[in-house]
Formats: C-alpha cells, sequence, structure tokens
C-alpha cells in the first residue's frame, strides 16, 4: 500500500519550533485564564467571610423591615393629604441578631415580640424579630430605639421628613 520511503516521509512532517513554542506558551496563557474566575470567586468568599465576621462582632445587628439603616429611605408616606392630619402610625419590623441579652427602650409608641407584649421598653435575651410601632410625621420627626447590650448602646433613628422616612444606626461602645 505505502512504500517505506511514504512512511518515512509522513513521520519525518513537524511544526516549525517557532510554531511549537507559541501553541506551548498560549496553553500557558489558557491555563491563567482558567484560574482567574476561581481565584476571583475565592476572593469573593474571603470577603463575605470577613465582612459576616464583623457584623456578628459588634454586640448586634439591626435589619428595619429587611434592610440595612444606613440613612437612606425605608418607606415612603404615600397617604392622601385628608389622611395626613394626624401623625399616621407605623409598623416596623425589626430583626436584633444579638451577641448578648439586651434591653429595647423606644422613645416613642411601643416595641413588642411575639411573647412580649406592647411596651416602652422590653428585655431580650437572645436575637428575636421586634415589632415597632410609632407615629412619624412633620409633628413628630424623630424617634429613636435603643439598644443596651454588655458592650454597650446602639441607637435606632427613624427620621421624617417630606414624606419619607429614613433610618440611622450609630453604635456607643463601653
Amino acid at each position: 500500500m505505502f512504500s517505506d520511503e511514504q512512511i518515512r516521509s509522513y513521520r519525518n512532517i513537524k511544526a516549525p519550533d517557532a510554531l511549537k513554542e507559541k501553541v506551548l506558551s498560549s496553553e500557558k496563557r489558557r491555563r491563567r485564564i482558567r484560574v482567574m474566575p476561581l481565584a476571583a470567586a475565592l476572593a469573593a468568599c474571603l470577603i463575605l467571610a470577613l465582612s459576616f465576621g464583623s457584623f456578628t462582632g459588634n454586640g448586634e445587628d439591626v435589619l428595619i423591615n429587611g434592610q440595612t439603616p444606613n440613612g437612606s429611605v425605608i418607606l415612603f408616606q404615600s397617604l392622601p393629604a385628608s389622611a395626613n392630619r394626624a401623625a399616621p402610625v407605623y409598623t416596623f419590623e425589626i430583626d436584633l441578631h444579638l451577641d448578648s441579652p439586651a434591653e429595647v427602650t423606644v422613645s416613642s409608641g411601643t416595641v413588642s415580640t411575639k411573647k412580649i407584649p406592647a411596651a416602652k421598653s422590653i428585655r431580650l435575651s437572645r436575637s428575636a424579630t421586634v415589632i415597632w410601632e410609632t407615629e412619624c410625621g412633620e409633628d413628630l420627626p424623630a424617634c429613636e430605639m435603643e439598644i443596651r447590650d454588655d458592650d454597650g448602646i446602639t441607637v435606632v433613628t427613624l427620621t421624617c421628613k417630606n414624606a419619607e422616612i429614613t433610618a440611622n444606626k450609630r453604635r456607643i461602645n463601653k
């Protein structure tokens, strides 16, 4: 079928050395490119783990209606003008992730849980979801909730201005 000379010629076919180097270097680059997404994912996991540790290590974490109180609008009043004559009562669901027992006190309205009836001040022994019912309007522009634990005080402030309610949180360590 094939002569010995044809077989030898076929076996002696090879690519130039420059082409071989180019192919091998592109393979190294591909390996690096494949490692980049893995490295980025590991870095993201590390950042999440570190940020989670910083949230739980400062006494407590507070979420109002699922949002972090950082000065952004958490509620926009959409009541008709006739309903704005008296300050409306708003209900806020606040998730408290506590590291130690705490006392929760509000300046306006009441605070309660599923097991603790509404009062100005309640004592919590562990993390819980509390319900804060308060009036907020132009007559009462700011309401505060104090969360006292062994390490200090966290103050959550609700501010009502131009039909927007914003929430802020500040920590005062002992």
